[in-house]
């Protein structure tokens, strides 16, 4: 596995993406674009949409902050198509 995408970069997102940046390359995604600052500062990369986030990944871990959060990221026709 060389690529994970993490969607969602709130306060537990952050957090597991700054840890998996030790071993992999790492992605992220948040519907506030602010948040992705912090990701690349600790040398990931942030994208403006989910599903580029996803393209390409070899694993993807959501940690979004609720089930709205969850429908409207994980169940968009872009998303799905990018898997």
């Amino acid at each position: 596995m060389q690529r994970v995408a993490v969607l969602g970069l709130g306060t537990m997102g952050i957090g597991m993406a700054l840890n998996l940046l030790k071993s992999f390359k790492v992605v992220g995604y948040n519907r506030s674009a602010e948040r992705g600052r912090r990701l690349e500062e600790g040398g990931g990369r942030f994208l403006a949409e989910p599903a580029e986030a996803v393209r390409g990944a070899d694993a993807v871990v959501a940690c979004l902050a609720n089930d709205a959060a969850n429908r409207d990221v994980l169940l968009a026709p872009e998303l799905l198509d990018a898997l």
